[in-house]
């Protein structure tokens, strides 16, 4: 009776979709309810079917119900619970799982180590990945290819690159042989550690060991040369990917776009956008946002690049919208840049930088209503005008010779702060600003006062 029950269940998950869960609940239930069973393979199979769901929880709750059954949970069940756990990232129950295993004198195997040091290394977890690794030296537990690449990516994912290259060149020694997997992870690493020499040594070892060279593997190797400045080797590579059989991707070709973008070459991010649709690429968010950041400074790229963005149904990122706004700043294209900034705002909290941009370019074009209708909307907003927004805004009012609303911009902006950030550049506009304040002492007496003080602090007459 039991191991029907138990048998139904399995059955039952095995038809029921991942995305039910209401259903995967009544299904473990229903075993709970159930007479004990001492089904141990069928038992197994429900923890596997439940940890490739995600279901992790229920996993472990099958579990429980071994032990409260009388039912002994061996190796192949608790390292079947142990891969729900680390596709899921919860390494403490990994662990707790492990603790468990030692309790019950079940010796661990490869398999349930390597999801033990896996679920470590998505949690940034490298001392404790790195231990259990130790442990199986001790325990003379066999090791494989994945527990080295496990580590290495532990090791990458906390910014370890001296312990990932170590563990990478101990692989021969417990006669593992590298392959493309341990590769990538050991390049990868270098990559996210600004270390694009060890990098590409690495990816001209993989030629000299015929190692199958992939996408991940060369696009880490010219994200590592972006991010080392060398934009002519990032080039090199992407172009040489052909000759080595692997097909360019959306990774590899920003890395080159944003390489570009670095020193400002523009034109070519233009040209390896255009080109990705020959290379069988199709342009991404990533892909985009990094080719409106190397054209900073040139707004009708930038306004073609996000109309294109916007027919991909993709969605900016703060950065690239900064770098759109910065580039309608620059070329005083206040409309756009408002019209960016209106867009973003319906979607998300903006910060003070944005804001800055913007009223920077209203700015430029004497645009002082809507200079200082923004520096009222991010205190709607709350977002705490800088020193920035206010020289902006006291600026657009000088170039419209409106200075009327330049005292109450200051005593609200910090004061004495702000002055400083002004009196070098911008001291004719606080001279004029002051005099206003004098034709108007019986409505601004409290105001006159703030800033006279102010303006003492740093040495300014009023």
């Amino acid at each position: 009776m039991a191991g029907s029950a138990a048998k139904s269940v399995s059955s039952w998950l095995a038809a029921t979709p991942s995305q039910d869960t209401k259903a995967w609940q009544r299904a473990v239930q229903s075993l709970s309810d159930a007479p004990p069973a001492d089904d141990e393979k069928v038992l197994f199979d429900i923890i596997c079917r439940l940890g490739r769901a995600w279901q992790w929880q229920r996993a472990v709750h099958v579990l429980g119900y071994m032990s409260l059954a009388s039912v002994q949970a061996t190796v192949f069940c608790l390292t079947a619970a142990m891969g729900a756990c680390e596709r899921a990232g919860q390494w403490q129950t990994s662990v707790q799982l492990l603790c468990e295993m030692v309790q019950a004198a079940v010796r661990a195997n490869a398999v349930s180590l390597n999801s033990l040091i896996s679920a470590c290394g998505k949690a940034r977890g490298w001392k404790l990945a790195t231990r259990v690794l130790s442990g199986m030296f001790s325990r003379r537990v066999s090791r494989d290819e994945f527990t080295c690449c496990a580590v290495i990516t532990a090791c990458e994912r906390g910014l370890q690159w001296p312990r990932a290259i170590h563990h990478f060149a101990c692989m021969p020694a417990s006669r593992l042989v590298h392959d493309v997997i341990s590769f990538s992870a050991a390049i990868s690493t270098c990559e996210k550690c600004g270390q694009w020499e060890i990098a590409l040594q690495l990816l001209v070892g993989m030629a000299v060991v015929r190692a199958r060279q992939d996408a991940i593997s060369q696009s880490a190797a010219i994200s590592a040369s972006e991010k080392g400045g060398h934009w002519q080797l990032a080039l090199r590579l992407l172009s040489q990917m052909p000759q080595a059989r692997v097909a360019a991707n959306e990774v590899s070709h920003s890395a080159t776009i944003s390489a570009c973008g670095k020193v400002g070459d523009w034109k070519r991010a233009l040209q390896l956008l255009t080109d990705m649709p020959s290379a069988k690429s199709k342009p991404n968010e990533v892909t985009l946002s990094a080719c409106i950041s190397a054209c900073e400074g040139h707004w009708r790229a930038v306004l073609q690049l996000l109309s294109l963005l916007a027919q991909a149904k993709a969605r900016c990122n703060e950065v690239t919208l900064q770098a759109a706004i910065s580039s309608c700043e620059t070329a005083g294209r206040w409309q756009a840049a408002l019209h960016l900034l209106s867009g973003l705002t319906s979607v998300r909290a903006v910060e003070d930088i944005t804001y800055n941009s913007v009223i920077s370019a209203c700015a430029r074009c004497s645009q002082w209503q809507r200079a200082l209708q923004l520096v009222s909307d991010m205190r709607v907003a709350r977002v705490v005008p800088s020193e920035i927004s206010i020289s902006s805004a006291v600026r657009a009012c000088h170039e419209a010779g409106r200075l009327a609303p330049v005292p109450k911009l200051l005593s609200e902006g910090g004061g004495l702060r702000t002055l400083r950030t002004l009196r070098m550049s911008q001291a004719p506009i606080l001279h004029g600003a002051s005099a206003v304040k004098r034709r108007h002492s019986a409505q601004t007496c409290s105001s006159r006062r703030s800033t006279r003080f102010a303006c003492s602090r740093v040495g300014w007459p009023l």
